[in-house]
């Protein structure tokens, strides 16, 4: 965060704290009382705890209140520090200022509370299609999947080139919106790493992006992505071939190691 602080402004008021981009809009003021919840119908987006709710003078957002998951699932929404917020904050600003498209951030809210922090960040909706309802649309008739894949497959690419590994990728945090270029969602398990990069050929660090692109469709459609489809994302991601296919061995070793399969027989 100490990367980003001359990027923020932030107003303090008893228990909660919000901080903004600066020169960006400020907050309703309604949202330092503690408790605050926004009003209007909510409607649940994915897995976690990401709503969509109307919210003045922003529109139409995704207010994301953060919750635990894996083996501190128990622990809720209940945080002892605030760096999961401050970290994805920092990932949204870095990330949007060297061209990587990702959500506008509108704001971050910190409420202190008896135990530990409530977290949630707020940011701008953007209508479209995730990656994965698109790839339930293709299964049918999967060639239609294909240009999608390999814009996203830049995507990706382009995200581990500024040395961002995401740490949660999944179909489902790939936003295909209806109008403009595809965007990355959900920054909270990403970091910026060393050997991820440029530099890297190919960056491997973020390779363990890519095998659980793989094993999300595999953990949760009970099959393996079909080749075309690794293919079509693979040429997006890498464009020289002589490098793609080193890269998709390299791949194909990892996704076997880690779920203890020979079924991708490439």
């Amino acid at each position: 965060m100490k990367k980003t602080k001359e990027m923020m402004d932030s107003l303090e008021r008893g228990p909660v704290r919000l901080l903004w981009p600066r020169g960006g809009e400020a907050p309703p003021r309604a949202c330092l009382e503690p408790g605050y919840v926004p009003s209007g119908e909510r409607q649940p987006l994915g897995r976690g705890g990401a709503q969509r709710v109307e919210l003045e003078p922003y529109g139409t957002v995704v207010w994301k209140t953060f919750r635990r998951g894996g083996g501190v699932r128990f622990l809720g929404g209940h945080y002892f520090r605030t760096t999961p917020l401050e970290n994805e904050v920092e990932a949204h600003l870095r990330l949007a200022a060297r061209g990587l498209a990702v959500p506008q951030l509108c704001f971050g809210r910190i409420e202190r509370r008896a135990v530990g922090f409530q977290l949630e960040l707020v940011t701008r909706f953007v209508p479209g299609r995730t990656l994965l309802g698109l790839l339930d649309e293709a299964r049918p008739e999967p060639r239609r999947a294909l240009a999608p894949l390999r814009e996203m497959g830049w995507l990706v690419r382009r995200m581990h080139e500024l040395g961002f590994v995401h740490g949660d990728l999944h179909p489902g945090n790939l936003l295909l919106p209806e109008q403009g270029p595809p965007l990355v969602l959900d920054l909270t398990s990403g970091s910026f790493e060393e050997g991820a990069g440029p530099e890297a050929d190919p960056p491997t660090a973020g390779q363990k992006d890519l095998v659980r692109l793989a094993r999300y469709w595999r953990k949760h459609r009970a099959e393996e992505p079909p080749l075309p489809w690794v293919l079509a994302f693979l040429q997006g991601y890498e464009a020289r071939r002589q490098r793609r296919r080193a890269l998709l061995g390299e791949l194909k070793s990892a996704y076997e190691r880690q779920v203890a399969l020979r079924s991708w027989r490439w």
